[in-house]
């Protein structure tokens, strides 16, 4: 099993008041999965995907990535488990405005040690893969929303991760655009790539084969396409 999570309790503490943000969580997911975690604000959703992803390792239950634990390590191994294995996209993009597309997207190599010249062609299939050939020297600011967040997914799989988490990527954008950026989620998936899409819109979330629906920190239902 890719992820597994067993009996995941967290509690935050602010003065004398606590708040249990996610109660007895029980979720796996295998490889090659396409899951959606629904839920309204202040469900648990985020704080559930932090823990997922090695953003938060303060957390009470059993993490198993791989058959690996990962409530033992230490924050180095953490980030990275989190360079290596983990795809980040989010609703607002978080591409730096001073870098080129390309060089947005060979952050993730850069970090794991790839030397800049053997950066390039892996950058240019990102590109490629969303749509964007031939534009590794346009700034963030040259592209339209839509585009900025196929760059970011382009970022997101550019390291070849086990799974890709994608916050809301969606919520920044219209109609439209929101189809597009969906079907590149798709064919993401027909490729093979484990993919963890968090959103509050049941359009967004019906296009996975798997809906997981978290309310009040707690998984409520979980159901497959068919």
């Amino acid at each position: 099993m890719l992820i597994n999570l067993q009996h995941i309790n967290k509690v935050y503490q602010q003065g004398d008041r606590q708040f249990h943000v996610l109660k007895d969580i029980n979720l796996q997911i295998a490889q090659g999965e396409y899951v959606s975690i629904m839920g309204s604000s202040g469900a648990g959703k985020t704080t559930l995907i932090d823990v997922i992803g090695f953003l938060d390792r303060d957390f009470a239950g059993s993490y198993e990535f791989n058959g690996q634990p990962v409530r033992q390590m230490g924050e180095n191994q953490a980030a990275a488990l989190r360079n290596r294995h983990v795809g980040f996209v989010f609703q607002n993009f978080k591409l730096i405005p001073t870098l080129s597309i390309g060089e947005n997207i060979e952050l993730p190599l850069l970090y794991a040690g790839k030397r800049r010249k053997a950066c390039r062609p892996l950058v240019e299939e990102a590109l490629a893969a969303v749509g964007l050939a031939g534009s590794f020297r346009k700034f963030p600011n040259q592209l339209s929303g839509g585009q900025q967040q196929r760059v970011a997914i382009a970022r997101a799989i550019v390291n070849q991760p086990d799974f890709i988490i994608a916050d809301e990527p969606t919520g920044a954008l219209d109609s439209a655009t929101t189809k597009e950026i969906m079907a590149i989620f798709t064919r993401l998936h027909q490729q093979g790539k484990t993919l963890l899409i968090v959103t509050h819109d049941p359009k967004v979330g019906a296009q996975a084969e798997r809906m997981v629906r978290v309310a009040d920190g707690r998984v409520v239902d979980e159901g497959r396409e068919g």
